[in-house]
C-alpha cells in the first residue's frame, strides 16, 4: 500500500497533467474555431502534442514501466502501485490510456524516424496534416506509415503512422481520472490556486 505522502504526490501529480491536458486542448480547439486558414497549423499541432504528452504522463503514473531508474524499487512494487492507483480510481483494464502504443509514439519520436527511414521505400514523410484521415491517405502516393502526425478534427481524432488516438474519448477520461483525483486527495489542487 501506498504511504500517504507518496499517494497524495501521486494524486497531486495527476491532477496537475489533467489541468494542463485541459489548457492543450482548449487551445487546439480554439485555434480550431477561430483558424480561416492554416497559418496557425503548427499551434495547433504544439496544442495537441502537448495533449498527448500531458495524456502520457497521466497512462505512465496509471500503468507505469516495469523498468524504472531507481533500482531500490523492484518491478514487482511498481507495477503494483500502478494497480493500487487504477483501483482507487475505479479505472478498468479497458481504459484508452492502458494501451502503451500511442503515448511510445509520442515520447519516443526518434525510434519512430529510425522505423520510418529504415521501411520508406522512397523516403516519403508527410507532417502536420488537417483533414478526414481517409482522404488523406487516399489522396496521395504515401503509404500510412509515412504519414506522422494528422489530425481529424469532425472526429477528434489524432493519427500518427496509421494508428488513430480517440482525442475525445480520452478527454472524457482525463476528467473523470481527476475528479476521481479530487476526491481522494480530499481537496482541490488546481495549478490554477495559489499554494501556501
Amino acid at each position: 500500500m501506498l504511504e500517504k505522502p507518496l499517494l497524495g504526490a501521486f494524486l497531486e501529480e495527476i491532477i496537475a497533467k489533467c489541468d494542463f491536458a485541459q489548457i492543450a486542448l482548449e487551445r487546439a480547439n480554439h485555434i480550431c474555431n477561430n483558424s480561416q486558414d492554416f497559418s496557425g497549423l503548427h499551434y495547433l499541432f504544439e496544442a495537441l502534442i502537448g495533449y498527448l504528452h500531458h495524456t502520457a504522463s497521466i497512462s505512465l503514473v496509471l500503468w507505469p514501466s516495469a523498468n524504472g531508474k531507481n533500482k531500490e524499487i523492484s518491478k514487482e512494487d511498481r507495477l503494483k502501485r500502478g494497480e493500487e492507483l487504477r483501483t482507487l480510481f475505479g479505472i478498468s483494464g479497458s481504459s484508452i490510456f492502458s494501451e502503451r502504443k500511442f503515448r511510445d509514439h509520442i515520447a519516443h519520436m526518434d525510434e519512430r524516424l529510425e522505423d520510418w527511414h529504415l521501411a520508406s521505400k522512397n523516403k516519403n514523410r508527410a507532417r502536420f496534416m488537417v483533414g478526414s484521415l481517409g482522404a488523406i491517405c487516399g489522396h496521395t502516393q504515401l503509404q500510412q506509415q509515412e504519414i506522422f502526425e494528422t489530425f481529424d478534427p469532425r472526429l477528434c481524432l489524432f493519427a500518427f503512422r496509421g494508428e488513430t488516438f480517440d482525442i475525445g474519448a480520452s478527454f472524457s477520461e482525463v476528467r473523470a481520472i481527476r475528479t476521481a483525483a479530487i476526491e481522494k486527495l480530499g481537496r482541490s489542487l488546481s495549478i490554477f490556486e495559489q499554494q501556501v
